[in-house]
């Protein structure tokens, strides 16, 4: 069968064209409102089921929602209006409205089935490939049923494609496969600015949620992972399609010579210890250029290192790296790195390697403050904080921080908490005054104005 795909640049957005030769077992789009990703999931999916193809073994794509009567409207639609719009119907059976499944005529099927009957999709076999719509819907224990269907002899490769807005921070989907690196995975992330073909009336439409909804603004026009449920750093942002403005996280460059220096320290042992590295630039803006947290890699576990330890391999740092060598480095700490109770303090052993502290303001509500006026925005999308994205811990544990259930005013001490102590540490070092909205005077009824005065009535007054 001879099948003309020339035409596909055209009619594809730019950002996917390269992922229709993507063989990673799951490819993870992660997309706002418009973005496009479910349209090239049913692009993809039509495109091997029309391009791959073998002489016994044929593809069974199936593609699947959590509620099955909510494929019709989304992906089976989807799917045939792809067809018409590349105009192969003659490629194509006539779509099965009664099962919702679609056949191409050289033996190659794809069919649609909601998760909410488990049973269902245990006895569906000889799946080649996987399309889930809509998958922060679903379950950590629904992807990996999924995942055990997809197995068996093919002469194709087998590739589960997710495609979903990221409504919280909390959901698996995160945790599965954006937080650490997997050989088996590729994410990618889109919003409504990648897609070509939507047209200005929906931008602007989306655009203006930026004050209706905040919410709605963040997952579904920036495409962010929503803010967790009680999150004490809501406005926190992690926008890799922008570069500076409403983001605070930004690629890293190397700080003018003329810049401060400061160094961040919170201890721990068996809990993890958090170095952090800051520059400030001349209008008192921090960056946080450079991370050392003493985490073995399991959340909240320390390790181990004595403080000499820590100090030797602060002190290499500083010495060769590129944005610290030869710098003057302001130190500021956790006050009770000078408790002497035990022995000689774990600032005296610091000193002995040259490095030096000063005691960190420790009232938790003054620096959790300032840590919000930090991250706040201005009227052009520039906070008073940004983090180089090689921070990653800093990115993954500050967003994750909730609300003490003893006092709801602090940050619950039984988290990952040992980034944010270092960072309001820093920012009490620095404090600055919130950004205020000055409200507009009122005004007055102006008998000279043209308009004429109205009674209480509505009725105009002659």
């Amino acid at each position: 069968m001879k099948v003309d795909l020339s035409r596909l640049p055209d009619i594809t957005n730019d950002t996917f064209i390269p992922l229709y030769k993507n063989k990673s077992r799951f490819l993870v789009l992660k997309g706002g409102a418009g973005s496009g990703k479910s349209v090239f999931a049913s692009q993809k999916l039509l495109y091997r089921s029309l391009t791959e193809q073998h002489p016994i073994k044929k593809h069974k794509f199936l593609v699947v929602r959590k509620v099955a009567k909510t494929i019709r409207e989304s992906c089976f639609d989807q799917l045939r209006a792809t067809i018409a719009d590349w105009g192969m119907e003659k490629l194509f059976y006539r779509p099965n409205k009664t099962n919702m499944s679609i056949t191409c005529k050289n033996g190659n099927i794809i069919i649609t089935s909601g998760l909410d009957d488990v049973e269902k999709i245990k006895s569906i076999t000889g799946i080649t490939g996987v399309w889930v719509e809509e998958a922060s819907e679903l379950e950590a224990r629904d992807l990996r049923q999924l995942n055990l269907r997809l197995r068996g002899w093919t002469p194709f490769y087998k590739q589960i494609i997710l495609t979903f807005n990221p409504v919280s921070f909390s959901n698996y989907l995160r945790t599965e496969f954006f937080t650490t690196e997997r050989c088996d995975t590729t994410t990618h992330n889109s919003t409504y600015k990648d897609n070509r073909f939507i047209d200005a009336e929906y931008k602007q439409q989306l655009e203006s949620y930026a004050e209706l909804d905040p919410y709605y603004y963040q997952v579904y026009v920036l495409n962010e992972w929503g803010s967790a449920e009680g999150a004490v750093f809501p406005e926190f942002r992690n926008n890799p399609n922008v570069a500076r403005e409403w983001t605070h996280v930004i690629a890293p460059f190397e700080p003018p010579r003329e810049w401060k220096i400061y160094r961040s320290y919170d201890f721990g042992y068996s809990r993890p210890f958090s170095v952090g590295w800051w520059a400030q630039d001349h209008d008192g803006r921090l960056y946080r250029i450079l991370e050392l947290y003493g985490c073995t890699g399991e959340p909240d576990v320390g390790v181990k290192w004595t403080p000499e330890k820590t100090a030797e391999r602060i002190k290499e740092i500083e010495e060769s790296h590129l944005y610290l060598k030869g710098k003057q480095i302001l130190g500021v700490a956790d006050p009770s790195i000078w408790d002497v109770s035990r022995g000689d303090s774990i600032a005296s052993v610091m000193e002995k390697y040259r490095i030096y502290f000063e005691k960190g303001d420790n009232k938790r509500i003054a620096g959790k403050m300032q840590v919000h006026y930090r991250l706040q925005f201005d009227e052009n999308g520039i906070p008073m904080l940004y983090v180089f994205d090689t921070c990653k811990d800093f990115i993954r544990t500050i967003p994750e921080l909730v609300y003490s259930e003893t006092d709801p005013e602090d940050v619950d001490t039984k988290q990952e908490d040992h980034i944010y102590d270092e960072t309001r540490y820093i920012c009490q070092m620095n404090p600055i005054a919130p950004k205020r909205n000055i409200p507009a005077k009122a005004t007055k009824y102006n008998p000279l104005d043209n308009e004429p005065a109205r009674d209480r009535y509505g009725f105009i007054r002659l």
